[in-house]
Parts: C-alpha cells; structure tokens; sequence
C-alpha cells in the first residue's frame, strides 16, 4: 500500500514536472507575474484541501457513531476541529497567492 502511494506521488511528481515548464512559456506571453513557484504551491494547496476533505469526511461519520457525551466523540470532535484549522490556514494561504 505504502509503495503505491509512494509511486502516485513520484508520478505526480514527474507530471508536474513536464507540465510547468510548457505553461511557463504560455505565462510568458501574458507578461504574468505569477511564478513558477506561486503554481507549485497552488497545486500542492489544492492537493492539502482534497486530503483535509477525505479526512474531515472521515472523521465525521466515524464521530457519527458515538453519542455525544462519550470520551471518543470528544476525541473526534478535537481532531475535526484540528482539520479545521488546518483548511483555514490552506485557504489563508491560497488567498495569499491569488492576491498576487
């Protein structure tokens, strides 16, 4: 399991790699001023809100099967809140490099 995964990120790796440089050129043209490196962390956003958004689905019908006043929904609900935070320091960030 560890391997595919390992072989999924190598494989985006290597797309994002052959892809960059053809839409610099096409940027160029435009005169924009977003870099190479503004897109790159625009991708790798993108893919932190997908993950947070497995998780936070996860964590909710998990937390779902617990009443409220037992000790793992309180321990659910500290960790949905956690994910929360984590997506709005994201889109903190996202809302950084589209300011640009």
């Amino acid at each position: 399991m560890r391997k595919i995964i390992i072989s999924a990120f190598v494989v985006i790796f290597i797309a994002i790699s052959c892809v960059i440089p053809t839409m610099d050129h096409l940027y160029a043209k435009e005169k924009s001023h977003i870099t190479t490196y503004d897109r790159i962390q625009y991708i790798q956003i993108l893919i932190h809100f997908r993950y947070l958004e497995k998780q936070l689905e996860a964590v909710i019908s998990e937390r779902n099967n617990y009443p409220e006043n037992s000790q793992e929904y309180k321990l659910l609900s500290e960790q949905l809140n956690h994910i929360l935070a984590q997506e709005a320091y994201y889109e903190k960030k996202l809302n950084t490099l589209n300011s640009k």
